[in-house]
């Protein structure tokens, strides 16, 4: 009886651990789901029906995350035996047939029993329920405060559209006008939706076609749109019982415009256009300019990014193949299409394109020229940078030996390059006829060679031999508790005696650089002729006649034939030392004053200065005002947004001073922000610096000098 009731109580803990666990997961996912439902609402007009399928989805992936099915006994014994120490360790013993007991045990179950029957639910149990709990009311208040507040989002029907908003500020309708509604239809490569405001002020794709209608009231009314290029377009009604009248104009360009209602002029509103960019093209790899060297495959992988504000049309590698030399040098060109398929729908495209040199027809020496050409949806191509591809050529490098200087004779142990390539070539010929011993002896052989050339021309880097590498102290004297902590050990043994070699040389550093690279190619060769590779050490040694080559022809020096004549010496004024003509050089600079805008710009702010203190300025002040009101009309007309409202403020200054009244102080320092915009700052002009305090010396020696001037 007392087994039937500890596993009762136990399983009955059990069923509580899990039901709590699972309405929990219920709570959090209802919440989350409520709070998600709302911003998909409020943000992306979902439908909130969606609320339920979202909780079901959470549930079940936070069932399927905690598994609380997978509680068992065994687990719920665990943790009582962990948290309450009453039970001394022992509550599996009541999931354990009595018959199958010892007497100890037995003992010891009918302890544990008592003491569980004193034990109440535990919070670990229900804590999960709680935190729950408090969860979902959060979250269920969160997602009621965002239904409440109301949120604008624009969003467009098109995901390839981009948002594309006018600026909220307030602007005055003119008088006479009730109301207007304006149509942009923009291009339809930009695959933008039609859409509708009621402001005058314009911020359009280039080539938008505008539709303005108006509404005028009881009364028909004459009304006209002034753009800033001189052009005017009426506003028609459709009949003679219509209020409203309408006019249709395309979007070419910036600038602003005003509206006439029976003769009287409107502010103005600026048309701010988003000019169609043409495609952004940019080549990951390969380099601009790359060399396929002797035993590289020929070919090359072609990575580049396409970008365009409204879409890509159509991408291609355009390449060109030069081969011959001299005068009869031959050009191929030929257009290489992407795998990729051009929709015009993406904005963006990642190209790649493996080009095979040998399909293409290329020999070496042969030099390919290729440069990706983009069109976007609007037919504006763009073109990328040149992109060069040269193949070597070992003929070529074969056809003269690389010597230092015109000598033609060295002595027999010294092989150049040239002959190392050839015998490496014959040993590879000769393989099949050779034996085993003697084709690694032969290898080995041009290994040493292949050290030997290596050695000498690392003598004009500085490098000497390769023994003594640790300096004169031996690595033994080290160890000698004896040199411990001693710097001059150290610098002995590591360092040498004199100055740098490398540094010793009178090679510029691009050629040292050259001669680096060539010593490590030569190191490559020699490594895999030690190694019995003489197929593997082929590339190495082309590459390093090839950088040989290229440092020969560096040493050519060309100079200039020139055809000026200097003056005829003096044979009776040489060596007599006579410094009477001779006078010392005088440089005069004459600092050029503002002209034109600048100039214009600078008077009219003083003006403007002057006009915040006294309320009526002179003729000449006024003529200035009317001069920059024409500086800031031209710039408005191609930056509005930035112009636009310091135009409008000093043409209210000047119809202001014109009636006699006093400007606004708003009105002159908008006028001013405008004005500063558009001059140029000045050149920095010479000064004084600051120079360290002189010492007692210094200052003497100079008044010495203002002594001997004076």
């Amino acid at each position: 009886m007392r087994e039937v009731s500890g596993i009762n109580i136990i399983q009955s803990l059990r069923k509580k651990w899990i039901t709590n666990s699972v309405i929990a997961i219920v709570f959090i996912s209802a919440g989350c789901a409520f709070v998600a439902g709302i911003l998909l609402y409020k943000f992306l007009s979902v439908q909130l029906w969606l609320i339920l399928p979202l909780f079901v989805v959470l549930c079940a992936a936070l069932l399927f995350a905690k598994r609380p099915w997978q509680i068992t006994n065994t687990v719920v014994t665990s943790f009582l035996n962990t948290n309450y120490s009453e039970l001394e360790e022992s509550c599996g013993l009541l999931l354990k047939p009595v018959n199958g007991l010892s007497l100890l045990e037995t003992l010891q179950a009918e302890r544990t029993f008592a003491a569980l029957l004193q034990i109440t639910s535990p919070k670990q149990f229900t804590r999960p329920l709680r935190t729950s709990s408090i969860t979902l009311l959060l979250l269920c208040a969160v997602g009621a405060a965002l239904a409440v507040v109301p949120v604008h989002f624009n969003h467009s029907s098109n995901n390839n559209n981009k948002s594309i908003t006018n600026n909220t500020t307030a602007e005055k309708i003119p008088q006479g006008i009730q109301s207007v509604k304006v149509t942009i239809v923009p291009p339809a490569y930009t695959k933008h939706a039609q859409r509708q405001q009621n402001q005058f002020n314009l911020k359009v794709e280039e080539g938008s076609t505008i539709s303005w209608e108006v509404e005028s009231g009881e009364t028909q009314k004459n009304i006209r749109l002034l753009f800033n290029d001189s052009t005017t377009q009426q506003l028609h009604y459709t009949n003679n019982q219509s209020k409203a009248c309408r006019a249709v104009k395309t979007i070419t360009s910036s600038g602003f415009y005003q509206v006439m209602v029976d003769g009287k002029l409107s502010e103005f509103y600026r048309i701010e256009m988003i000019k169609d960019q043409p495609p952004v093209i940019t080549i990951t790899s390969p380099k601009p300019n790359i060399t396929i060297e002797y035993g590289e495959p020929q070919r090359i992988n072609i990575n580049a990014v396409v970008a365009d504000d409204y879409g890509v049309k159509n991408a291609s590698v355009v390449a060109t193949i030069a081969s011959g030399s001299g005068e009869a040098v031959k050009f191929k060109e030929q257009n290489i299409t992407f795998a990729t398929s051009f929709n015009g729908q993406l904005a963006q495209y990642q190209l790649q394109k493996m080009v095979d040199l040998a399909a293409l027809g290329m020999q070496p020496a042969d030099e390919l020229y290729f440069y990706i050409k983009a069109t976007d949806n609007n037919n504006q191509e763009k073109r990328s940078d040149m992109y060069i591809v040269t193949l070597a050529d070992t003929a070529q490098l074969m056809e003269s030996d690389v010597l230092l200087g015109n000598v033609k004779l060295k002595p027999e142990f010294f092989r150049s390059e040239r002959q190392i390539i050839i015998e490496t070539e014959q040993l590879l010929k000769d393989k099949d006829t050779l034996r085993v011993e003697d084709f690694k002896n032969r290898s080995n052989n041009l290994g040493i060679d292949q050290k030997l050339l290596r050695l000498r021309y690392g003598k004009f880097l500085g490098e000497e031999n390769e023994s003594n590498e640790g300096g004169d102290v031996e690595a033994g004297d080290l160890n000698d508790p004896k040199n411990f902590g001693k710097a001059s050990a150290i610098l002995d043994a590591f360092s040498d005696k004199h100055d740098n070699a490398e540094d010793a040389t009178f090679f510029t550093d691009d050629i040292k650089q050259q001669l680096k690279a060539t010593l490590t190619e030569m190191w490559g060769a020699e490594m895999r002729l030690r190694t019995f590779k003489p197929q593997d050490a082929l590339p190495y040694e082309y590459k390093a006649l090839r950088l040989l080559k290229d440092l020969q022809q560096k040493s050519r020096v060309y100079v200039a034939k020139t055809t000026s004549k200097t003056t005829p010496l003096k044979p009776e004024k040489r060596l007599t030392g006579d410094l009477s003509k001779i006078i010392e050089p005088q440089t005069q600079t004459t600092i050029p004053q503002a002209t034109g805008v600048n100039q214009t710009v600078a008077a009219s702010l003083s003006a403007l200065e002057e006009l915040k203190v006294v309320p009526h300025i002179t003729v000449n002040d006024m003529q200035v005002l009317q001069q920059a009101l024409q500086v800031i009309s031209n710039k408005a007309a191609a930056e509005p947004a930035v112009y636009l409202q310091g135009l409008q403020s000093l043409k209210k200054i000047l119809e202001t001073l014109q009636g006699g009244g006093k400007a606004s102080l708003t009105d002159i320092q908008t006028a001013e922000n405008a004005l500063q915009k558009i001059i140029a700052a000045p050149g920095q002009l010479p000064q004084k610096t600051v120079a360290q305090p002189y010492n007692q010396l210094q200052q003497q020696y100079f008044k010495n000098l203002q002594k001997a001037n004076n």
